[in-house]
């Protein structure tokens, strides 16, 4: 914030309160007009002064919004880094879930590691979205991983026996 903006806007006040005294002691009509149109002009300044202090200051603020929000983005980046670990889903295809020590009871009933779903390492990495991958099938058999989201394919060529118990407990949960 530059100060000589708010010296200079006291500093005019001062001469307009001046001038205003001054007007007030003045009977002369002429000499009235002059003080009066004076008295104006330092009021235009400090107006103008006051202007360019509000616009410094509403950019400032602009800034420091930013920098909130971006400090926030990252204090959210680095809490998904520390709950979540890179996996290997197959082949060396890795995919990010969650930390076993990050789930606790009150989120869901116990669930075994290896079913615990995974997200899309670069929906997680890039467009910082929590994507799950879905399981995809080729000929009516599990052989990898799909993101609904930047729709890349993790092939791992065989079927998951986890996945595939877990879609089995599913179907026959839904059968009437």
């Amino acid at each position: 914030m530059d100060l000589s903006f708010i010296s200079a806007a006291a500093t005019s006040l001062g001469l307009a309160r001046e001038f205003g005294k001054a007007a007030l002691a003045v009977r002369d009509f002429n000499e009235m007009a002059a003080i009066v149109s004076q008295l104006n002009d330092q009021i235009l300044k400090t107006q103008d002064s006051l202007f360019a202090h509000n616009a410094e200051l509403l950019r400032i603020q602009q800034d420091q919004f930013e920098s909130a929000q971006k400090l926030r983005e990252m204090q959210q980046t680095l809490d998904d880094r520390r709950d979540y670990e890179l996996v290997i889903i197959g082949k060396g295809l890795r995919a990010y879930q969650r930390k076993a020590s990050a789930i606790t009871e009150s989120e869901c009933a116990p669930v075994a590691a290896d079913l615990a779903h995974y997200f899309c390492q670069p929906c997680f990495e890039s467009k910082r979205i929590k994507s799950t991958l879905q399981p995809y099938t080729y000929m009516g058999s599990p052989t990898g991983y799909e993101c609904r989201v930047c729709k890349e394919r993790f092939l791992s060529g065989t079927p998951d026996p986890a996945v595939v118990g877990a879609i089995i407990q599913r179907r026959v949960r839904n059968l009437p």
